[in-house]
């Protein structure tokens, strides 16, 4: 398996090889806005810090502490305030210079709540985001 991200791979989960993933941001279709928060990103038994800079419905950007492996199951905690998280189960589709795009896979009925409320306080297109929630209604559990 192979790690992508800047660090030393070996340092967080033994040794792979880093290089740049393949993917044409062009390909997003869901509303995106800016958004600064920290997330815990578990991989097998590794945890690795991440700096979340954007998110949508679909999933959100984030520069990472450590590397990660492309197209693998990822468990994210975002974290809100000290005690509100958004829980997601993701993969990381892309690496592009510092950045991980991530893809939402599952996220359970509060969480999405959460992410929903963010992306309608900065975009407040309510008709855009019903869309785009039934386009996500199968990874909502």
């Amino acid at each position: 398996m192979k790690l992508y991200g800047k660090g030393s791979a070996s340092i967080a989960c033994g040794g792979f090889g880093i290089s740049q993933g393949d993917f044409k941001v062009e390909n997003r279709n869901f509303t995106r806005v800016d958004f600064s928060g920290v997330a815990a990103i578990r991989h097998d038994d590794c945890v690795i810090s991440g700096t979340v800079k954007n998110l949508s419905l679909q999933g959100f950007n984030s520069e990472t502490s450590g590397p990660l492996p492309l197209n693998t199951p990822l468990k994210v905690a975002i974290r809100l305030s000290s005690n509100t998280f958004i829980y997601l189960n993701t993969q990381a589709i892309y690496f592009l210079g510092l950045y991980f795009g991530m893809k939402i896979c599952k996220i359970d009925v509060g969480s999405f709540v959460l992410l929903r409320d963010i992306i309608l306080s900065k975009c407040h297109d309510q008709m855009l985001l019903m869309h785009e929630t039934y386009k996500m209604a199968h990874c909502i559990h």
